[in-house]
């Protein structure tokens, strides 16, 4: 590999940070299919399918990250960055993506008497590649492992809930007016 450098020391260099010139619009696609009927006594059953697909997610990864190969250590005796004059250099980029998709159910009625009722069951799957952050603006993004492989960060989202069951029962009292 030409032009790449090591050191045994820690870098204690200065640091850079950079932005996309000319970054892409960030946007988002929502999708619902929704199947309502009714089934008797007032009961209603709801089934439905939403997705959301998130474009062009802001990330923030340190670009001066060591190259962690064998083979580079076998070759530099360490792990060498490609930058060695800088310490961390923060770069953004707007190049990730996001989905989330999910199957609800529900069955509620519509409140004939005094009493009435829902119950939803969902599942669903969310997955992106930085969706963990601290709420700090070095992290809103969340970060990169590595920024030559972003798939290595790509897995299910920090909030992702598999299954949600939701409940909710309503009697009114006979009392008063």
């Amino acid at each position: 590999v030409t032009g790449v450098q090591t050191c045994a020391l820690p870098i204690l260099g200065t640091g850079a940070n950079g932005y996309p010139l000319h970054p892409p619009n960030s946007y988002i696609q929502s999708y619902n299919l929704t199947v309502e009927r009714e089934i008797g006594h007032g009961a209603i059953l709801e089934a439905a399918f939403v997705g959301t697909k998130g474009t062009h997610l802001p990330t923030l990864s340190n670009i001066n990250t060591p190259y962690r190969t064998v083979q580079y250590y076998e070759q530099f005796g360490g792990f060498p960055s490609p930058y060695p004059s800088f310490g961390t250099v923060n770069g953004w980029s707007l190049n990730t993506n996001s989905i989330y998709s999910s199957g609800q159910f529900t069955l509620r009625n519509r409140g004939n008497g005094s009493f009435s009722y829902h119950i939803s069951y969902s599942y669903s799957k969310s997955i992106d590649a930085t969706s963990e952050s601290d709420g700090g603006a070095s992290t809103l993004g969340g970060v990169i492992e590595d920024p030559r492989n972003f798939a290595l960060s790509r897995g299910r989202s920090e909030f992702d809930h598999g299954h949600i069951v939701q409940a909710v029962f309503s009697y009114g009292l006979p009392v008063g007016h």
